[in-house]
């Protein structure tokens, strides 16, 4: 189920800046531990987003893992992904809306896909591991939004027993057998066009790492 919340009473008076640095584990995953001075605290718009991250999971348990700067202009594009973190905790993940020419965000949910018009001050929230995307911008304006990550601290990422698994869970059960993947972009630094930039991909069987590639089919 998205949640999606218009008309919120914020002005954005800052300028993009860089992701706030996060440390990966030999795997290459993101580690779990909340966020310090992120993008979100940097332009005052944290607690508005945790208090709406509480209307839609019904938890105060929770904190941003990560949150970034989106900004597209005309050819950019956000290329089909999911949000996963090594960790059996439910993640959000959300978009806030800022500016722009108009560009849905594509959303695959349950199967079906899903259009959500990026109107200024609007909030999405949504599961991370939907798939979501956009097309390549059209606008003459630049479009600009936050995204970020936060961790429901007392709800599982699916309800599935030790032995089984789901597209939820995969990545963590597969880890536990000795197999791992991560995918996704080496950088986000709040440039126009760098969600397309550097995608790579490693594959790991305990820590010893199998394979890696850069992933070319997607926009330079």
């Amino acid at each position: 189920m998205l949640y999606i919340k218009d008309d919120i009473n914020y002005v954005c008076s800052f300028e993009p800046s860089p992701q706030t640095h996060k440390s990966r584990n030999e795997w290459g995953w993101y580690n779990n531990d909340p966020e310090v001075n992120g993008v979100l605290q940097r332009i005052e718009l944290y607690d508005i987003v945790s208090a709406h991250i509480t209307n839609y999971t019904k938890s105060t348990q929770h904190y941003c893992l990560r949150s970034w700067w989106v900004v597209l202009n005309t050819g950019d594009e956000v290329p089909q992904h999911i949000h996963k973190y090594h960790h059996f905790n439910r993640v959000v993940s959300g978009v806030f809306y800022l500016d722009g020419d108009k560009a849905p965000l594509h959303i695959l949910e349950n199967g079906i896909e899903r259009l959500i018009d990026n109107r200024k001050n609007r909030l999405l929230l949504f599961d991370g591991h939907h798939q979501h995307w956009t097309l390549p911008y059209t606008g003459t304006k630049t479009r600009y939004a936050i995204s970020f990550d936060f961790m429901i601290s007392n709800q599982p990422l699916c309800d599935c027993e030790s032995t089984r698994m789901c597209h939820k869970c995969i990545h963590m059960k597969h880890t536990n057998q000795g197999i791992t993947a991560y995918a996704g972009p080496a950088k986000t630094d709040g440039v126009s066009g760098s969600m397309n930039r550097q995608r790579h991909i490693d594959i790991y069987s305990g820590s010893t790492k199998l394979n890696e590639a850069d992933l070319h089919d997607y926009k330079k």
